[in-house]
């Protein structure tokens, strides 16, 4: 059994005249990088909860306590993130779903003595005292009060070109007259120090437009020189390229930077990020929902890092055989044994119990971390209430002489019936077999608008089938918690840049995707991101499990010139002229390949049998042309996707595996 300590006074306000308030849990923002972001209460005895905006727990109980409100304000100092007005806490706010932030009131806010120092679509930024803070938190029409997302880096053309360039081909392109030119790429990162510098000497193109969306605007060459790392891959491999690069610090300036992209015509964004427990990895939540609308409203490709959290990260359901409220992470185990990485160190925890998705009972989880003497060194009890992000966040800085570290999740109250968990940390792993690689890809890469990069290193990249290359340890896996199936693809890391030397980490493998996208769409203007989703994994070398898998997504890169006319989905029916072209999800709306509609399994045993001889038309295939993406209509079984325009170009071009059943077991390879 282990014993959290201090639970029963965990609810109650410390400080006289601070009215306690619902919470919710930040996100620790990861680059590729991380974020966090909790439920419902009412429990007898519980503070009264307010009728409106929910309030993020760290904040919370910066409202209720002044000491907790005094270390808000040194955090802030420490990045320089001062708001004009001293003593001011920096917080978001969010309108009623569905709704601008050009509809929350903002007149009420100033009355307050707030002040607003920036808003983007969805989201205001503001700085206020917290008695002011309180009250803003009352008002009708904020839905959500809670401290900005931070991002943090999850890393690790000039005298220095990446490795990735020959690798993927890029190289025999370029020569080919190939290199971006005409084409606008963006890097959306948080920060590019040494920007001047990398210009100076040549590593990234003098044109590059730096636009600044930080807080404070402290300026593009400020917070990590992170983007100026990534920005040199992409530049390595689509050197004609128009790049724009865009840092920004929080949500506030991540959607102000991707309106810049839409107002700017760019087509493509690299984006080496990943936020921590803003949803469940199921294509939902505040980060998601701006990459997809992005990419489904505004035709924007994103190539997107598919994080380095394989070995950082636990995931699985409650189990509590000893009724003692502690989670067992194995028979009989409630200490899961972590290994710092960083000596700031910070685990997240977050379950299946978003509002967007999930409408039942809440429940309240504790997470607690400590050292070999078994003591307490950080915890996370915040309380999770309607409306909420469930997720809480503890941090510690490492000290060797209390290692090992251990982490304990205890059950404050709820149900447990259907209840997932997962940890994930930027600075530390989980050791020994305890780790779950599994389900690790995080917000943005399971947005079905990111095309999710994992990462191979590059003196691997060349290994010859069977065995293949190794994805790296870290490299983060599918599938989404909605059964997706991510990463989408493979790029090299472990290649060189000015300023990092050895790029290691899918924040490098990501840009090399973006620079293949670009050189493609130099040579045929108009290809949509549908189609060049299409076009980069047309060729890509299967590696790992045959066809698309959780490790390598359609496996290694593999950059060749288009084929002209585009033909997507490999069917010999031009884009432009084809009634069911290829669709971003792997789901097509035409599929009444046998000709009586509606589409139903038996169009689904059409496509299968098809797949089986594809030589030989069947006869139930009586429209041919609306083959090619297809998503089940029944239980044929369940859950069964069939990809098969993937499987029909691939057999096309005479790629291995042939003929590749995605998910019928009894078809011939």
């Amino acid at each position: 059994m282990v014993e959290g300590g201090g639970l029963e006074n965990r609810r109650r306000s410390r400080v006289r005249g601070f009215e306690s308030l619902p919470l919710r849990q930040p996100v620790l923002l990861g680059l590729c990088i991380g974020l966090v972001l909790g439920s419902a209460g009412g429990a007898l005895g519980d503070p009264p909860v307010p009728a409106h905006a929910w309030v993020e727990p760290r904040l919370a109980r910066a409202l209720e306590d002044p000491v907790a409100a005094d270390a808000e304000l040194r955090r802030q100092d420490e990045k320089h993130l001062h708001p004009l007005h001293g003593g001011e806490l920096r917080v978001v706010l969010e309108p009623p779903k569905g709704q601008g932030a050009s509809e929350l009131p903002l007149e009420r806010i100033r009355a307050l003595g707030a002040h607003v120092e920036a808003s983007s679509r969805h989201f205001l930024r503001i700085t206020g005292a917290p008695a002011v803070l309180r009250q803003v938190a009352a008002l009708e029409g904020v839905r959500g009060v809670r401290f900005p997302l931070e991002p943090v880096p999850a890393q690790g053309t000039g005298s220095i070109v990446s490795e990735a360039v020959n690798l993927v081909g890029a190289g025999a392109l370029q020569t080919g007259g190939l290199t971006g030119a005409g084409v606008k790429v963006a890097v959306i990162d948080g920060g590019f120090m040494h920007l001047a510098e990398a210009q100076g000497i040549g590593e990234i193109p003098a044109s590059a437009i730096g636009v600044d969306f930080t807080t404070m605007s402290l300026g593009v060459e400020s917070g990590t020189a992170h983007g100026t790392a990534v920005t040199e891959e992409v530049a390595d491999v689509a050197p004609g390229a128009q790049l724009y690069l865009l840092a920004f610090t929080d949500e506030v300036g991540l959607e102000n930077a991707v309106d810049y992209v839409h107002q700017n015509g760019i087509s493509i964004v690299n984006f080496s990020i990943n936020f921590f427990a803003t949803s469940y990895a199921d294509d939902t939540g505040p980060i998601n929902d701006i990459i997809n609308d992005s990419h489904d409203n505004h035709g924007v490709f994103w190539a997107v890092a598919g994080g380095n959290w394989a070995y950082r990260h636990w995931r699985g359901p409650w189990v509590d055989t000893d009724n003692d409220r502690f989670l067992e992470f194995a028979a009989g185990n409630e200490r899961l044994q972590v290994v710092p990485e960083l000596s700031d160190v910070c685990w997240t925890l977050n379950w299946n119990q978003y509002p967007d998705s999930y409408q039942g009972a809440l429940t309240d989880l504790d997470l607690f971390v400590y050292s070999k003497s078994n003591t307490v060194v950080a915890s996370s009890q915040d309380r999770q209430t309607a409306g909420t992000f469930p997720a809480e966040q503890a941090c510690y800085t490492r000290d060797p002489t209390q290692e090992p570290y251990t982490i304990a999740v205890r059950r404050f109250s709820g149900p447990t019936a259907g209840l997932d968990l997962t940890l994930v940390s930027s600075g530390a792993a989980v050791d020994g077999s305890l780790g779950v690689a599994d389900h690790s890809v995080l917000d943005p890469s399971d947005a079905h608008g990111a095309f999710t990069v994992a990462a191979v290193d590059q003196a691997q990249w060349n290994v010859a089938m069977p065995p293949g290359p190794f994805i790296e340890n870290f490299s983060s896996r599918g599938p989404t918690w909605d059964g997706r199936i991510k990463p989408d693809i493979s790029a090299p890391d472990r290649t060189q840049t000015y300023y990092y030397g050895t790029s290691i980490g899918t924040s490098f493998s990501s840009p090399v995707v973006a620079g293949a996208a670009a050189l493609l769409k130099q040579q045929q203007p108009s290809i949509s991101a549908n189609q060049l989703r299409a076009a980069l994994v047309a060729h890509a070398r299967d590696v790992g499990d045959p066809g698309l898998d959780e490790l390598f997504g359609w496996g290694e890169l593999v950059l060749q010139p288009l084929v002209l006319p585009l033909d997507s989905d490999g069917d010999s029916i031009p884009d432009a002229s084809d009634p069911c072209p290829f669709a971003a999800n792997n789901v097509c709306d035409c599929g009444d390949v046998d000709g009586t509609p509606p589409v139903t399994t038996t169009d689904e045993l059409a496509v299968r049998i098809q797949l089986s001889n594809p030589t030989t038309l069947s006869p139930l295939m009586v429209h041919p042309e609306l083959c090619n993406v297809y998503g089940p209509a029944g239980p044929f079984p369940i859950g069964c996707n069939i990809v098969d325009w993937v499987v029909l170009r691939r057999a096309r071009n005479g790629l291995q595996p042939g003929i590749q059943q995605v998910c019928a077991p009894a078809l011939p390879p």
